[in-house]
């Protein structure tokens, strides 16, 4: 898949032609218990059935997965896990239509 690093270096996206389907965004925050924070954003156009019909009424374009965590080991592996999940969720519509 085309993961590519954001241009300020605080995660990755997932392009398909000219058009951001998915987004995983990283930041480190000191001052908080777990520092590492992980928000992975989804296109609307990828969610499912139920989500994007509740996400249109809310008028988002994005559906979020928000998670903090102690060490770095830890949220590199849930990247890791997190983009296996968006890519099947991707392949899955693109099939199925």
């Amino acid at each position: 898949m085309n993961w590519r690093a954001l241009p300020d270096g605080e995660g990755e996206e997932y392009r398909f032609q000219n058009t951001v389907l998915a987004r995983l965004l990283c930041k480190e925050e000191r001052a908080h218990r777990k520092p590492f924070r992980v928000t992975a954003l989804l296109s609307i156009l990828y969610a499912g059935t139920r989500a994007g019909r509740k996400l249109e009424t809310q008028r988002r374009e994005w559906l979020a997965w928000k998670r903090r965590f102690l060490t770095i080991l830890e949220r590199d592996r849930y990247l890791a896990s997190k983009k296996k999940e968006i890519e099947q969720r991707i392949r899955h519509k693109e099939r199925n239509g």
